[in-house]
C-alpha cells in the first residue's frame, strides 16, 4: 500500500501543532492568571516546536544539527519536571537537573561529531527522556491533595505510559540500526504515526 505521507512531513505537521499550541499558551498566559508551573510547560512546547523545525531541516543542516534538536527536547523535559513539580506539590526542582542538558551533551557532541552514530544518539535520547518522564510521572503520583486524586493518578499513568513507548522506540533501533530516524520504515511507524 503507498504511503500518504513521509516522516518529514509529519515532523513538519508536528512542528505547526506544536508552535500553535506553544502559540495558544503563551496567549493564554499573557490574558488569564496561571497556576504554579505553567510558564515552564509553555516554555517547553517552544523548545519542543523548534526541535521539530530543526528534524524538519536536517536534509540540509550539517550533522550538528542534531545537537540543537537533543538540546531542545532534553531541555524541554526538565523544564516539563520542573512544571509539574511546581503545579502538583508547589515545590520547585533541585537546580542539578538543570545541568543534567550540559552533562548529556558531552557523549552526544562523541556520537556526533568524532564517531558518527545515529543509533546511539537515538538511544541516548531514549533512555534520558523515558528516565525524566518517570521523574516527572512519579510528581503526579506524590500529589497528596485529595481534590483530583484519581486525575493526578491517570496523569501519572499516561505519562508513564508516554515514557514507555519512547525508551521502546529507542531500543528497537538495537535491531536494526541501519535504518535512518527519516525512514519510513515499521521500526518507525508506530511512533510516529506513520500507516
Amino acid at each position: 500500500m503507498e504511503q500518504l505521507f513521509d516522516i518529514k512531513t509529519l515532523f513538519a505537521a508536528n512542528a505547526a501543532l506544536t508552535i500553535f499550541i506553544a502559540a495558544a499558551l503563551l496567549f493564554y498566559k499573557v490574558n488569564q492568571k496561571t497556576y504554579s508551573g505553567y510558564a515552564f510547560w509553555m516554555v517547553g512546547a517552544f523548545f519542543v516546536a523548534f526541535a521539530y523545525i530543526f528534524l524538519c531541516l536536517s536534509q540540509v543542516l550539517p550533522v550538528w544539527g542534531f545537537l540543537f534538536v537533543h538540546g531542545f527536547i532534553i531541555s524541554a523535559e526538565i523544564l516539563r519536571l520542573d512544571g509539574v513539580s511546581r503545579f502538583a506539590s508547589n515545590v520547585k526542582i533541585a537546580k542539578r537537573y538543570y545541568w543534567l542538558p550540559a552533562m548529556y551533551m558531552v557523549p552526544l557532541l562523541y556520537f556526533t561529531v568524532i564517531d558518527e552514530s545515529a543509533l546511539f544518539r537515538n538511544l541516548m535520547l531514549g533512555v534520558f527522556s523515558f528516565v525524566v518522564i518517570i521523574l516527572t510521572a512519579a510528581k503526579f503520583f506524590k500529589n497528596t491533595s485529595k481534590d483530583n486524586k484519581n486525575l493526578y493518578i491517570a496523569a501519572g499513568l499516561l505519562y508513564s505510559l508516554y515514557g514507555v513507548l519512547l525508551l521502546a522506540h529507542a531500543l528497537s533501533w538495537l535491531m536494526v540500526p541501519q535504518e535512518s530516524v527519516l525512514a519510513s520504515g515499521k521500526i518507525h511507524q508506530l511512533y510516529l504515526g506513520h500507516d
